[in-house]
């Protein structure tokens, strides 16, 4: 689907309230393309960028009905040449219901029993041990009796991880049997509507590092790797600090993991490396474009502007090399641990001295400005829960690089 007749290309981008979509509106403005977002508030960041046409404030996307009816009235107006999905809950309601979108606009979004297998870690990692990718040590208990069972021969800690959902939402960390089985309560009662009930797995103490693509039936069209420098909190969370990387071991891992899904679209998926033995093993995917894309992008990997010529059939060779060694920290996150520590705050100094390592467009600063706002209130709205940070405990939960 080409412009029709001279007019720039336009792009429609959804859920604009994180950095996915900061970077992939600043990708295809910078490109030429005429790029509308739409998000769920007025204050979103790419609602601030400089390349942003139009804004769209979009009804809750627990409505599933309104909101896709509010997003098919902006397609049959705007007429888009693409649309981009920032974010994973825009791809669950779209996949729902995707004969209503494809007449309409090109996306790359992979088959509905690909993306909810993606979305379900217990079948992400069951679908790993078939295919001899490593994982931690991971007991799938049908019910509370079945892990009473089992919960006094295990090795402590655990970690007690809902069957869906990103981040630290549905994971809880038990140091005893006792607490492995009220975790376990918890964390099925958040997830009710779930498929399966929650795993229990053997914490894993080790380097965070991910692997990124852009795929059409399970073959990269792109492919990024990195590992994470810092994270927030400093127990584990989102990349504060990341630096790109090449391993041959977590490519093959990735390509066979994603070649068995036959995925389209883009993803990332994260691993640990284990620091008892160095074994990669697989935490989680990320059915969605991630955080710290700006690095992938300033390494030479433009995803966004790759995603676009791929909807437009636009030829273009398989993008698989990119700087390596590029370190890039990430505005927000590195302000949360400056404020919560000493030791986040000497790290932030360091990083301020070098201004051109933070995740900033100098061309494009309200955004940046809007960030430091929001991040102030989350600081102090933490502050006055007693919490220095997100939801804690030891080990990263997913894959929020």
């Amino acid at each position: 689907m080409e412009p029709s007749g001279a007019r720039p290309v336009r792009a429609l981008v959804l859920e604009g309230d994180g950095k996915p979509a900061l970077a992939a509106v600043r990708s295809l403005g910078r490109a030429g393309c005429e790029v509308d977002v739409v998000a769920a508030g007025r204050g979103a960041m790419a609602f601030a960028s400089r390349y942003c046409r139009r804004r769209f404030v979009e009804p809750s996307i627990r409505e599933a009905d309104a909101w896709r009816a509010f997003l098919l009235e902006r397609l049959r107006e705007g007429r888009y040449d693409a649309m981009l999905l920032a974010g994973q809950s825009s791809a669950e309601r779209i996949g729902e219901r995707r004969e209503l979108f494809d007449p309409l606009v090109r996306m790359l979004l992979p088959d509905a029993d690909s993306f909810r297998l993606a979305l379900d870690k217990v079948q992400t990692l069951r679908l790993a041990e078939r295919l001899g990718v490593p994982v931690p040590h991971t007991l799938f208990p049908a019910d509370v009796a079945e892990l009473e069972r089992a919960a006094q021969g295990l090795a402590y800690p655990q970690v007690v991880k809902g069957a869906t959902g990103s981040g630290s939402t549905r994971v809880r960390y038990a140091a005893s049997p006792a607490q492995l089985i009220e975790q376990f309560v918890e964390v099925a009662r958040l997830g009710a509507g779930d498929a399966s009930p929650p795993m229990v797995q053997e914490q894993i103490v080790g380097e965070g590092v991910g692997y990124a693509g852009l795929f059409r039936q399970g073959q990269p069209l792109a492919e990024f790797m990195w590992r994470r420098l810092q994270e927030y909190p400093a127990t584990g969370g989102p990349s504060a600090a990341a630096e790109s990387i090449a391993d041959d071991g977590l490519r093959s891992l990735a390509r066979t993991t994603f070649a068995a899904l036959r995925w389209t679209g883009p993803a990332m998926i994260e691993f640990k490396r284990d620091r008892r033995d160095g074994t990669l093993r697989l935490m989680e995917i990320n059915p969605r474009f991630w955080g710290s894309l700006e690095l992938a992008i300033r390494c030479g990997v433009d995803f966004p502007r790759l995603y676009l010529d791929a909807c437009l059939d636009r030829p273009f060779a398989p993008v698989l090399s990119y700087r390596v060694g590029r370190r890039l920290s990430f505005l927000n996150y590195k302000l949360l641990r400056g404020l919560s520590s000493h030791a986040g705050g000497f790290s932030l100094l360091w990083d301020l001295a070098r201004p051109l390592q933070f995740d900033i467009d100098w061309r494009d600063l309200k955004p940046t400005l809007r960030e430091v706002r929001a991040t102030w209130w989350d600081y102090r709205s933490l502050r006055q829960r007693g919490a220095p940070g997100p939801p804690r405990p030891a080990a990263s939960a997913g894959a929020r690089s």
